[in-house]
């Protein structure tokens, strides 16, 4: 995998800015003392957790998040629905790999994390082999490209809010071999390239969304 998107996503749309979620009187005092308490990092409001699949741009990834000054953390995809607990993530993004998820070596994440991110209704972005685990993972269905897509590509985007004040056609960048081929249920394309029809998936309900390129 090679390269970032040429434009600033919109991750985790439906995220209650902390302003928001400020309170007052008593319950200001006793929320106070709890920060207190944390750590530095336990402070942060709004916190990214980047489970990795083996990605190249993993820590790129970590890297722009903490750029739009958001806290980030990177945790293997092995991991446990009490490592992702201890954590408290207000958004999760699934990294690229170099692997199939169809091949008996491929990772995925456990059953138990699933459940904990939708349990909690934790938004949730797969990257590349993100977004095919995901669809693979919740019922839809990823094969072998008839070509392996690397290099420049022109997404077209159909609407979402994860594009939010983004152009309708845009340069983005392509390295995959496999691609997803049917959406799990509840999910639907929001932008497409000439060679691949699902480049970006969403099912807002579930707070998930999903695109193949970087």
């Amino acid at each position: 995998e090679q390269g970032v998107t040429r434009f600033q996503l919109n991750p985790f749309p439906t995220a209650e800015p902390a302003a928001k979620r400020a309170r007052t009187g008593p319950q200001a005092e006793s929320d106070e003392k709890l920060q207190h308490d944390k750590t530095p990092e336990q402070q942060q409001v709004d916190r990214i957790l980047v489970i990795d699949f083996g990605s190249q741009v993993s820590h790129l990834i970590c890297r722009r998040v903490r750029e739009a000054n958001v806290y980030c953390e990177m945790r293997s995809c092995l991991l446990s629905a009490s490592d992702v607990m201890s954590f408290a993530p207000t958004g999760v993004i699934l990294s690229g790999g170099p692997h199939s998820v169809y091949d008996k070596e491929g990772p995925h994440l456990k059953k138990e994390v699933w459940s904990l991110l939708e349990t909690r209704k934790v938004p949730v972005l797969g990257i590349c082999y993100g977004l095919q685990e995901m669809c693979h993972t919740l019922g839809g269905q990823v094969e072998p490209g008839v070509k392996r897509e690397f290099g420049h590509a022109d997404l077209s985007v159909k609407g979402s809010v994860l594009f939010k004040e983004i152009a309708k056609d845009v340069p983005v960048w392509m390295s995959h071999g496999d691609k997803v081929t049917k959406l799990p249920p509840g999910f639907k394309a929001i932008a497409s390239t000439g060679s691949c029809p699902y480049a970006a998936v969403e099912n807002s309900q579930r707070l998930m969304w999903g695109v193949q390129f970087h």
